[in-house]
């Protein structure tokens, strides 16, 4: 079996899909148009919105990442090996070194 699909999007933004089997000839067509557009005053406000509040984002996104890196050595420090006395832990080398 084959089925050959086209698609094609215009101007508008609607897609057109269409799908022939080639065996029977048969074929089904479908339009998928957008529930809703935007007008220009809605983009120009959304666009503003964000350039006002691009610092806030972006001090947010600050301290997401320092809290995620705070985690991620947390866990870190917790997998190290427990050491008897005398010992130390070099975390660069993942190794244990016996001091004296």
């Amino acid at each position: 079996m084959q089925i050959e699909v086209k698609f094609d999007i215009d101007a508008n933004g609607i897609l057109s899909v269409s799908a022939t089997d080639k065996g029977s000839g048969r074929q089904t067509d479908i339009k998928i148009t957008g529930a809703s557009t935007l007008g220009s005053d809605e983009v120009d406000r959304m666009v503003q919105d964000a350039e006002k509040f691009s610092e806030v984002d972006k001090k947010q996104r600050e301290a997401v990442d320092i809290r995620n890196s705070v985690r991620f050595r947390s866990r870190s420090v917790s997998s190290w090996p427990v050491l008897d006395a005398g010992c130390s832990f070099d975390p660069l080398a993942g190794t244990v070194v016996h001091i004296g």
